[in-house]
């Protein structure tokens, strides 16, 4: 609604200092009657955190001082970032509104308005919400309103404040304090202290608020009585949502965040370092889920169809399916024995969780059921995924398949143009990665890729097949030390290792399996070595050193796997 119609519906409550039109242009009237989406008060001096946009913002103007004059700009420039759509003073403190909050207002183009003594902001409020709902079901958000400010100033309080909101959204509900005591609610099964502390710390870091702390949900469930079993959570969520993340950049965000709420739910804080092994252990379970998922599907990392198409070059032809099949026994071994070797490398402080099922099935029962665009998704992602699988036998395009998973989430809403234009820096990455892609192509065409296979080649020369594809395989790990982007290398090196390969009379298919699976597990090598490490690599539980050594541990145990349990499968699956 449009801020003079809300004015002018308020019965003189809200009063303009200053004119709600203007006169210079369009975009100088929408700025001065701007739409309000929700009415919120507050005497913050800097009220972003609660903000969301779009709100006509109340304030009695408790946090002015007459001797200290900027903090009127403090506070007009607040709300401006946060998107506020105008500002209505309360004269009752003051007698009126302060010229210099009028000033810096007209300064900001924030409409500013005035509430005489006469009115109050709750009948305001209430006077708003009727305006702006225009809800079937508005007398009842009105009711609850009223119950709650009436339970709010009742004897007993915030208890029934408490028990009132949870009957209101069918859901147990607690109070927590900033170090997480639990300060009211009498609602069973309340989080363990330490879950409860975990919660509070993550809601305090939040930008802004509504914020939704989740914690220890989901297969936590299943494996989370020991840290063991948490670092196996991780590998399976990763190894189930990876086919359709084409990012592994991407990926981490999403691994990551529960990597470090399940390391804090364990007792681990990097600010003073208690449990900090645990911390660690966790945080490079992530990272190496990461390249393990990545290795086990070809539509988990963006060069991993880039390497299928150079290898198309070679005669080679690497589906979805055919890919999957060959990942599949060296990399689900690799997921089951990697979380114990780290165990036994990192030793962290505590290895029992036997509380974490319980709270994570409470967690996942508070997140009550599917919405209709989960559903959705979840449906698009199934869909996607059958799709890739069987593209081989019914002859589909997996770029297409990709478009029509696109277009399924645009027709049904859950993803929009809005959405899309706000992932700029992931479209600039897919058109860097086809510029590349073709510079590659080039260097092959014109001779480069050649040159450089043959001087490898003569260097090799006289080798045995097999030995000559296990250094092959080997130096190109090795070669990561010295890049800081796994697409970079494969475009770099790749094509010439499979070419040297071939030249040797090493088995191209095998091969070139072994070097794109490379390309993915080589990502633990360094934090460098994959864009995907950064968040892990600055959580503040890993050292440098920690990095460095369980890299090149995890690396080097990846590289005899892949070897020795891959090669023969690879012979057998590829025959």
């Amino acid at each position: 609604m449009l801020l003079s119609a809300l004015v002018e519906s308020s019965d003189g409550a809200l009063r303009p200092v200053r004119g709600l039109t203007a006169d210079s242009g369009a975009a100088d009237s929408e700025a001065a009657d701007p739409d309000v989406t929700a009415v919120v008060t507050t005497d913050l001096l800097d009220p972003r955190r609660y903000l969301r946009g779009g709100e006509l913002v109340l304030t009695g103007l408790a946090w002015w001082r007459a001797d200290q004059p900027e903090r009127a700009r403090t506070f007009v420039s607040a709300l401006v970032r946060a998107g506020a759509a105008a500002l209505a003073a309360g004269e009752a403190e003051l007698g009126g509104v302060p010229d210099e909050l009028a000033d810096q207002c007209a300064a900001a183009g924030l409409p500013l308005l005035r509430v005489p003594v006469a009115y109050s902001f709750a009948a305001i409020t209430e006077r708003a919400t009727r305006v702006l709902s225009g809800r079937d079901d508005l007398a009842a958000v009105l009711a609850r309103h009223r119950a709650m400010v009436a339970a709010a100033a009742g004897r007993s309080g915030l208890g029934d404040l408490v028990q009132l909101v949870g009957a209101f959204v069918h859901a147990r509900c607690w109070v927590l304090g900033p170090a997480g005591r639990l300060v009211d609610g009498s609602a069973p099964d309340p989080p363990e202290e330490r879950e409860r502390a975990a919660i509070a710390r993550q809601y305090l870091k939040a930008p802004a608020t509504p914020h939704v702390v989740v914690y220890k949900g989901g297969v936590v469930s299943v494996f989370g009585r020991s840290t063991l079993g948490l670092s196996y959570s991780l590998f399976l969520v990763d190894g189930l949502i990876a086919p359709a993340f084409p990012s592994n950049t991407a990926r981490s965000g999403v691994i990551y965040p529960l990597a470090f709420s399940l390391a804090e739910a364990g007792g681990a804080t990097a600010e003073d370092g208690t449990g900090r092994r645990v911390g660690t252990f966790l945080m490079f379970s992530g990272i190496v889920s990461l390249s393990f998922s990545s290795a086990l599907w070809m539509t988990a990392m963006a060069a991993n169809p880039l390497g299928s198409e150079i290898a198309r070059g070679f005669g080679v032809e690497i589906g979805f399916g055919s890919w999957l099949l060959a990942a599949s026994l060296p990399t689900l071994l690799g997921m089951a024995l990697m979380p114990p070797l780290l165990q036994w490398l990192i030793a962290p402080e505590r290895t029992a969780t036997p509380e974490a099922p319980a709270a994570a099935r409470r967690a996942l029962s508070a997140l009550g059921p599917l919405s209709r665009q989960e559903k959705i998704v979840l449906a698009a992602f199934v869909g996607m995924v059958s799709l890739w699988a069987a593209a081989a036998t019914l002859k589909l395009d997996s770029t297409a398949v990709a478009f029509l998973g696109l277009g399924v989430l645009m027709a049904s809403g859950v993803l929009t143009l809005d959405d899309i234009a706000k992932e700029g820096d992931v479209l600039a990455t897919f058109i860097w990665f086809a510029v590349l892609f073709t510079l590659s192509s080039q260097l092959n065409e014109l001779g480069f890729m050649g040159f450089v296979g043959q001087r490898l080649a003569a260097s090799l020369g006289g080798l045995p097949a097999a030995a000559a594809g296990l250094v092959l395989v080997v130096a190109y790990v090795l070669l990561h030390y010295m890049f800081v982007s796994q697409t970079a290398h494969l475009l770099a090196l790749f094509g010439v290792f499979l070419d040297v390969g071939a030249k040797l009379g090493v088995p191209v298919l095998p091969l070139a399996f072994q070097l794109l699976f490379a390309t993915n597990y080589f990502a633990a090598i360094t934090p460098q070595g994959s864009s995907a490490n950064l968040l892990f690599a600055g959580s503040g539980f890993l050292s440098q050193r920690d990095l460095y050594r369980l890299g090149a541990l995890t690396t080097a145990f990846s590289v005899v796997l892949y070897l020795v349990v891959g090669t023969p499968w690879l012979l057998f699956v590829t025959r």
